[in-house]
């Protein structure tokens, strides 16, 4: 639109010419207002942050991922209200506690387990199963014939429940919001997909479709893929991994570059060029020092901090001031990701050095991303080719392959909340002497509780007045009692006493 409005006005005003300037700057004009919308890969914000907005893509995980999930149905609050006390004339206290019920999105990929659950950061589910509080739960491994869930169906009807068929999601029903202020808390998932670690092979070969085609170097404990298209998803694998396209008889496959195969010489791609002077010449380019990025950071998931994010970082010989940053959504101990960071660092310093050879027509069986050797044994990676009648343009970058092996590094203190086992609860029934108090009209009970370990966070109490009543709930033990037998007589005046844990 704006190339026919300015070419138009700059036909009026300045004739052909201004008529060709216009279009010019109507074509740029389109260009930015027009341009599609740039694609874009998996980020580590989207793994760590709860959403619930419409059309939010879900990952496809592989190994064991810590994942926030997108809320894809929820109730309203489900209010309750206790009325406590009111009698002898005394006045009643009347108390507001609130539910929800919701699902949450974890995978598009079947999953095998959901393991432990922190909400707000804090434990919910631990390793043994139990939750902190009330709730009931459910979870669906995302196969094609799972059914609908029978909360969704009841609240939604048959009809209209989806059973949400290839996607990976869990239930809560009436889960508990006093702890978290009365609102639905951020929920993270430690989500099982696949048995043991994974590798940029065994993703590719899942989202490409081609069993065996493809190979990784570098094991990963869990990685979430996501993106526009299947190359945004292995992109960043791919690029960390140093995977390659190989062709041979047996066709394509991915795998590193130093795996692809016997390393061809650059020189047989040369022959024909060999009487032609000018064609046989190279042309070497160094880029500057400034010109390379200072600094590799890169950041990953930590397995030894529950996995939160952390990052690795190291130093490009004579690189600038700039900070080149490598956001890979995967599970890395902290050795492997220094490694992987120092690998990285030396690549960049290795590519500052280009090679243009002409080659050929036998070079197009080349692949770009091949490595081939020098004369003087040195390794080339193939970047770019240019194809101009019988002249084949070969842009090489200088490649050093490092072995894949593991760096000492710190993972960083651990800031995860312990998790304890399941306490088994302990409960005493005692009646106090009437001390300094007038004299009492009833029986005074007192209750005291305490859990064989410090993740004993407390009991609820109920009264059954009789066999087969309802229970009436009289309170709550918080925070727990010391039980047990005194190591020797209660002296008056003692302020501090030995106790022995009860047997």
């Amino acid at each position: 639109m704006a190339t026919l409005v300015l070419t138009v006005v700059g036909g009026i005003v300045g004739g052909p010419v201004g008529a060709a300037i216009g279009a010019a700057v109507g074509q740029q004009v389109d260009a930015q207002i027009f341009k599609p919308k740039g694609r874009e890969g998996p980020r580590l914000v989207d793994l760590k942050v709860q959403a619930s907005t419409y059309g939010q893509q879900i990952p496809q995980l592989f190994g064991t991922m810590r994942v926030a999930g997108s809320v894809i149905w929820a109730t309203d609050l489900i209010e309750r209200r206790t009325k406590r006390g009111g009698g002898k004339g005394r006045p009643s206290t009347t108390e507001y506690s609130y539910a929800v019920s919701l699902a949450i999105a974890l995978s598009s990929r079947p999953v095998r387990a959901i393991r432990r659950i922190w909400a707000d950061g804090n434990l919910l589910r631990g390793t043994s199963g139990s939750f902190r509080e009330r709730c009931t739960f459910r979870w669906y491994d995302g196969s094609e014939d799972q059914a609908a869930d029978p909360l969704i169906a009841s609240a939604l009807g048959i009809a209209s429940a989806s059973a949400f068929r290839g996607l990976a999601y869990a239930v809560f029903e009436e889960l508990e919001l006093g702890a978290f202020g009365n609102r639905i808390p951020s929920l993270t998932f430690e989500v099982e997909a696949d048995a043991g670690s994974v590798d940029a092979g065994s993703i590719g070969d899942a989202l490409l479709g081609g069993a065996g085609r493809c190979r990784g170097a570098w094991p990963f404990s869990g990685y979430a893929a996501s993106g526009d298209r299947t190359r945004d998803a292995l992109a960043p694998l791919f690029d960390a991994d140093g995977i390659r396209l190989a062709s041979g008889p047996e066709g394509w496959r991915l795998a590193p570059a130093a795996e692809t195969g016997a390393v061809p010489v650059l020189g047989d791609f040369c022959e024909a060029r060999r009487s032609d002077v000018a064609g046989d010449r190279a042309e070497r380019r160094r880029a500057p020092l400034s010109s390379l990025p200072g600094t590799i950071r890169l950041r990953h998931y930590e397995p030894e901090r529950d996995f939160q994010l952390g990052q690795q970082t190291s130093l490009v010989a004579g690189g600038g001031a700039r900070e080149e940053r490598i956001d890979l959504p995967a599970v890395l101990p902290a050795t492997s990701a220094r490694a992987l960071a120092q690998r990285l660092a030396s690549a960049a310093a290795d590519e500052r050095e280009t090679s243009v050879r002409h080659a050929d027509l036998a070079a197009l069986a080349l692949t770009v991303g091949a490595v081939v050797a020098g004369a003087d044994g040195s390794r080339w990676r193939l970047a770019g080719r240019t194809v101009r009648g019988n002249d084949i343009s070969l842009e090489l970058r200088r490649y050093q392959p490092l072995p894949a092996a593991e760096l000492p590094a710190a993972p960083g203190a651990p800031v995860g909340v312990p998790d304890w086992p399941d306490a088994a609860g302990m409960v005493q029934l005692f009646d106090l002497p009437n001390l300094g108090s007038p004299a009492a009209s009833a029986p005074r009970i007192l209750i005291a509780a305490a859990g064989s370990n410090d993740g004993w966070r407390g009991a609820d109490c109920w009264f059954v007045p009789s066999t087969g009543a309802e229970p009436i709930p009289i309170g709550s033990v918080r925070p727990a009692a010391a039980l047990g037998l005194l190591a020797e007589r209660w002296r008056r005046g003692a302020t501090a006493f030995s106790i022995f844990p009860a047997p």
